[in-house]
């Protein structure tokens, strides 16, 4: 079986997350921050499942959330949209992606 243990349950990657949430460029919320009720759900945006169309439907928003957001493909559009928010189910991975696509971004 698969184990899929929450960042905060495990000190490792508790302290992982605080490491990441240090060096984004972004802020990434749990679902269960009181400050994530404030996001948008990017989830029902017709064409948020195209990549492609990712960054214009993101434009003009601060705070989002949505499986869509949550992908490398949607943190580095939402970086590029200027979001400053992400609501994730897991955050350390978003914060990973956001690092690298930040990363990605200062090097072209």
């Amino acid at each position: 079986a698969v184990e899929m243990p929450h960042e905060q349950d495990d000190p490792q990657l508790a302290e992982l997350t605080r490491w990441a949430a240090a060096g984004s460029p972004i802020t990434v919320l749990g679902v269960d921050d009181a400050r994530a009720a404030e996001a948008v759900d990017v989830d029902p945006l017709e064409g948020i499942e195209d990549p492609d169309k990712l960054p214009a439907l993101l434009a003009g928003k601060t705070s989002v959330r949505g499986g869509a957001v949550e992908s490398d493909a949607g943190v580095a559009a939402a970086l590029a949209a200027g979001v400053t928010t992400i609501v994730a189910r897991h955050p350390l991975p978003v914060l990973l992606a956001a690092i690298q696509a930040a990363a990605a971004a200062a090097r072209t």
